[in-house]
């Protein structure tokens, strides 16, 4: 996974779970996680994430 605000590229996503339209992703490596819902036309993913006691909201879109 990369993090362009940050940075960083190549980071090592742990486990990934997509069940029904909610997608979950762990990085144990910097203590991160996003949890979102797709969008109804699947174009994007709704969803916070959350590193280092802090959560905020991320939008994951189509390019």
């Amino acid at each position: 996974m990369d993090s362009l605000d940050q940075g960083q590229s190549g980071l090592p996503v742990n486990r990934v779970a997509f069940d029904g339209n909610v997608l979950r992703l762990e990085l144990d490596y910097v203590g991160a996680a996003f949890e979102g819902t797709m969008t109804d036309d699947g174009a994007a993913i709704d969803g916070n994430w959350s590193q280092g006691g802090a959560s905020l909201p991320l939008r994951v879109t189509k390019q």
